[in-house]
């Protein structure tokens, strides 16, 4: 409960705060200008230009695009609110002004100001596939298909619409609806990684044998993209087509030496197939990428047990253990180890 009262009492502050800094336009210090060149040479161009012209919106939208991407996000919201009171027409500002409330996890602030935006311009679709996309955060699903189906009524092309509904039926639990719909989106667009992708995913748990033809296009679509390939690649590991399964995880490494994900896969298909000195050296990369890897450390123990270094096993076994001590098996074979 109380952290619930400082969530909401967080989102009221940082929506006063923006509101009290942002009736009306005050002159940027000097000071202020310097420490701001330091950040970014933007923000100190643009503070000059508003001290110059304080009056133009575009001008704090401007800003506050920068202050957003560089995280300062209170600051980026009372220029997009600042924007918004100097011209509350423009909907590029309401919907800018959302995605930071997104960034810093203020939902209710995004959707009240799309909403508003809704209320200036109802057929913007870009408006509607956004609140469509909050209301399913919130598992709020029945406005969240509302949205969507408003886009669909706007354009009946935006893949994005069939894309919402369809994850709406799939967290409401109606995965056949959801396979229809993603169907629907890969038919008019065979080019859709999303589309595949959800239908392979959906695929693997109704055990369709098409999961793999989904999977396999979302690589032919985008060869670079990190979750089409790691989703064929624990395709084939589930499938027991270990050789596949290695050699798409090694492609990964390849590409991105700093994802332990992977690399520990590959740790346990070596370990599988009883290649341990392997087994152990990818475990031991997992390690030094992710410390804080309780499983990495356990393989790495069950590697040394039966390569017979005990005392490198008792140790990966009691590190297991401090990093989650609910960790069983780890327990269990410690036990084992200390028993001998």
């Amino acid at each position: 409960m109380k952290l619930f009262v400082s969530i909401v009492c967080s989102c009221f502050l940082f929506l006063i705060f923006s509101v009290i800094g942002c009736k009306e336009t005050t002159t940027v210090s000097q000071g202020r200008i310097d420490s701001l060149a330091k950040i970014h040479p933007d923000l100190a161009r643009l503070s000059v230009a508003i001290n110059k012209t304080p009056k133009q919106a575009n001008l704090y939208f401007a800003r506050g695009n920068v202050f957003s991407e560089v995280e300062m996000l209170d600051d980026a919201a009372k220029d997009l609110f600042t924007a918004i009171q100097l011209d509350s027409t423009n909907i590029n500002y309401y919907l800018t002004f959302a995605d930071i409330n997104v960034k810093a996890r203020y939902l209710k602030i995004a959707i009240n100001y799309l909403n508003k935006a809704a209320k200036i311009s109802p057929t913007n679709i870009e408006v509607h596939v956004k609140l469509s996309k909050l209301y399913l955060y919130l598992k709020e699903y029945e406005t969240a298909m509302k949205e969507a189906n408003l886009v669909i009524g706007l354009d009946n092309s935006d893949e994005r619409s069939y894309l919402l509904q369809g994850i709406i039926y799939k967290e409401k639990g109606d995965t056949a609806q959801a396979m229809k719909t993603f169907q629907i989106v890969v038919a008019n667009n065979p080019d859709s990684y999303d589309g595949y992708m959800q239908l392979g995913l959906l695929g693997e748990i109704k055990k369709d044998p098409k999961a793999l033809y989904y999977f396999l296009n979302t690589v032919r679509i985008d060869s670079n993209r990190y979750e089409g390939q790691y989703a064929l690649a624990m395709y084939y590991q589930n499938h027991q087509q270990i050789r596949n399964a290695i050699a798409l995880y090694r492609q990964m490494v390849m590409k991105n030496s700093q994802e332990p994900q992977p690399i520990y896969n590959l740790g346990y298909l070596y370990f599988k197939i009883d290649s341990l000195k392997k087994a152990y050296d990818h475990f031991t990369l997992v390690i030094q990428t992710d410390p804080l890897n309780a499983d990495a450390y356990y393989m790495r123990g069950l590697c040394n047990v039966k390569r017979k270094i005990w005392n490198e096993a008792i140790s990966d076994f009691t590190q297991t253990l401090k990093l989650k001590d609910d960790y069983e098996e780890a327990r269990i074979e410690l036990k084992k180890l200390q028993g001998k």
